[in-house]
């Protein structure tokens, strides 16, 4: 197949707005991480040998103790308070910095500790958006198909947000801020009468969009406390599809070790897997990457470390996935992956889109 025929990808090189960076932490009071050539807006740091909690920040929410959420709990922002043991204190047009918290820097440069962090690209500036009927704070890089949106709930009316993509988001995935809540997640495979829990092994269940689909400007929450809460401050990271560098779909397991092969259109460099129709332990939230692993499945001993979204737990080699120049081949049976007639959901960033190998695909 001639891959100059397949359409022009938007976006060459897929770390100009997506990366991941790794480092062992030395114990000191600080440490310098770099993520790529753009300045990062959001950050999503993890652990890799150890059981801590993830943490996310973002340019919206700013960054400082205080302003952590993890992706594994339903609790409030800043879950550490002032004891937070090590944060995100700055970033700049490379990376970010991390800090020692309460003289203990375990979430991010324990000595001897491993590092992941994932760093997305969200724009240059934060913005008032008055397109939903909720006025939002939104820093959106349409380009990438990537919105950070922050908002209050307004329950019990039903509302809709600005998320300045100007495309349809695919994926949403909101947290409540000043309170314990979950993190409900819209993915367009589902649609929008269903909801999934970043925090959770659920199953898909009813939805919190007032079965309403987002548009190209604003997406809809109901009534319910999840997303809309009466006076409650919440965070939305809204994502669309890119050509060639990000990919949000579902596929059918058939219970195989032979799994499906899952196209994207490009070689991805960070995949989120989750079954969506079954719940339960071993039903998580289940992230790769090729930074953390440079080479394809070759036995079980080879499996790329897994990390879940839903859970503090070390990292571990059980997911059995060929990552390929133009998507991914599960290579796996399991219930969690492969699980036979099952809608598992994928959510997928480039390293380096298909189109742009040019010549002959072998």
């Amino acid at each position: 197949m001639n891959t100059t025929a397949l359409p022009a990808a938007t976006i060459e090189d897929g770390s100009a707005y997506f990366n991941t960076a790794l480092w062992t932490g030395d114990g000191g009071s600080s440490v310098s991480v770099t993520t790529g050539t753009f300045e990062p807006d959001l950050i999503w740091i993890k652990q890799r040998n150890k059981t801590y909690y993830h943490q996310l920040y973002d340019a919206v929410r700013g960054y400082g103790v205080g302003k952590a959420l993890a992706s594994n709990e339903n609790t409030i922002e800043g879950y550490g308070g002032s004891n937070q043991y090590g944060y995100v204190s700055s970033t700049n047009s490379t990376g970010f910095t991390g800090t020692a918290g309460s003289g203990t820097p375990l979430y991010v440069n324990e000595n001897n500790t491993t590092y992941v962090a994932w760093a997305w690209d969200g724009g240059s500036s934060t913005v008032s958006n008055t397109d939903g009927s909720i006025t939002s704070s939104v820093r959106a890089n349409p380009s990438a198909g990537f919105s950070i949106v922050t908002y209050t709930g307004v329950a019990p009316t039903v509302a809709t947000v600005g998320h300045g993509l100007n495309a349809a988001p695919d994926l949403i995935i909101i947290k409540v801020r000043d309170r314990t809540g979950e993190w409900p997640v819209y993915h367009s495979a589902l649609g929008n009468t269903k909801t999934l829990y970043l925090e959770q092994t659920s199953a898909q269940s009813g939805g919190h969009w007032n079965s309403t689909a987002p548009t190209s400007s604003v997406f809809t929450v109901g009534d319910s406390n999840y997303v809309n809460g009466s006076g409650d401050p919440y965070v939305a990271y809204c994502f669309t599809a890119v050509e060639g560098f990000s990919a949000f779909g579902s596929y059918e397991g058939n219970g195989s070790a032979d799994g499906p092969f899952v196209y994207c259109g490009f070689k991805p460099r960070w995949i989120m897997l989750k079954n969506a129709d079954t719940g339960g332990a071993y039903y998580d939230w289940r992230i790769i990457d090729t930074a953390r692993h440079t080479y394809n499945y070759g036995g079980n001993e080879d499996a790329p470390p897994t990390l879940f979204a839903n859970k503090a737990d070390a990292e571990v080699d059980w997911d059995n996935v060929d990552i390929l120049s133009n998507g991914f081949k599960i290579k796996d049976s399991s219930v969690s992956l492969n699980e036979s007639g099952a809608t598992q959901i994928f959510i997928a960033f480039a390293e380096n889109p298909f189109q742009a190998n040019g010549g002959l695909a072998r």
